[in-house]
């Protein structure tokens, strides 16, 4: 940020920019601004972090429910040839296709395909919803740590305004200089 390096030349000045501060005052409120900056860009850096990981897990419940799919239609084309395989081998054998047993065997490797196809779609449905589940998570921690950020702004304006108040000189100082701003204004 652009107001660090004023900031540490008026603490270098012996806090003669800061309206006549202390040393004492000047160093503890350069020490305060310093933290409340450090820990704003760590808040910062954090909540990109996981907006990133929220955007990445987004794009792998995409990719999961694509790839279930894609197992699924290939799932169904294989069992669409056994079942083509099984009538033609009961054809050539000689049996009639449309008897009990035959249509039985075929029935249940019917049964059996629509099952594989569940399994699959289910098993899909898992993986996108635990995706889901981390995207919600990461955009919650984003979130957390953006409130940490502000925050961390908060409590630096707080321990200015305490470093402020246990200075009479500056106070005095900015009070006066507060004044003179609203004279010149109005």
């Amino acid at each position: 940020m652009a107001f660090a390096p004023v900031l540490l030349g008026a603490l270098a000045g012996g806090g003669a920019a800061l309206g006549g501060a202390t040393a004492a005052t000047a160093v503890a409120i350069g020490g305060t601004v310093l933290a409340g900056i450090g820990q704003y860009q760590q808040a910062a850096l954090q909540s990109q972090i996981a907006r990133n990981n929220q955007k990445a897990a987004y794009a792998n419940a995409e990719a999961a429910s694509a790839a279930a799919q894609e197992k699924q239609k290939r799932s169904d084309y294989e069992y669409a040839a056994l079942l083509g395989q099984q009538e033609a081998a009961q054809g050539a054998s000689g049996l009639d296709i449309l008897g009990a047993s035959q249509l039985r065997t075929r029935a249940l490797t019917a049964r059996i395909r629509g099952i594989a196809a569940t399994d699959i779609r289910r098993a899909g449905e898992r993986d996108v919803g635990g995706y889901l589940g981390d995207a919600q998570n990461f955009g919650l921690s984003a979130k957390s740590s953006s409130l940490q950020g502000t925050i961390a702004l908060g409590e630096m304006a707080a321990g200015i305004g305490k470093s402020v108040g246990n200075d009479p000189k500056l106070k005095k100082s900015l009070v006066g200089g507060a004044k003179s701003l609203v004279s010149r204004i109005f």
